[in-house]
């Protein structure tokens, strides 16, 4: 997403009332498994006291999260489709299809231990 310019977009729309995208309702939407992948990243995860229509995780410089859910890394507004070259749209594809597979590699490694440590 940097190599490509979203960091900035998304972070200058992120900053305006309502959060842009990352509204409440994402930030409502971060689930156990994805918080403590995150922690495991050694993301330090705080509760902002920001706009209440934004996410609570939404941080002065954007997203914190190295782990994010599956809308952040799916959905992409009419601002990035018209910036974004097509290549780099189909390498985003790519690289967040493989993302999203990881993560979910990792949700159920995280599942498993909980499983056979706790029944």
């Amino acid at each position: 997403m940097a190599a490509i310019g979203l960091n900035d977009l998304c972070t200058t729309c992120a900053a305006r009332p309502g959060g842009g995208c990352c509204s409440a309702a994402i930030g409502n939407d971060c689930d156990t498994p994805l918080l403590l992948t995150n922690l495991l990243l050694g993301v330090n995860i705080v509760c902002q006291d920001n706009d209440p229509a934004s996410c609570r995780f939404l941080g002065p410089s954007g997203c914190p999260f190295a782990a994010k859910p599956i809308f952040c890394l799916n959905y992409n507004c009419e601002k990035i489709l018209v910036k974004v070259r097509k290549e780099d749209m189909a390498s985003l594809y790519r690289l967040v299809g493989e993302t999203l597979g990881e993560q979910g590699r990792v949700e159920g490694m995280i599942f498993d231990f909980l499983r056979e440590t706790y029944g």
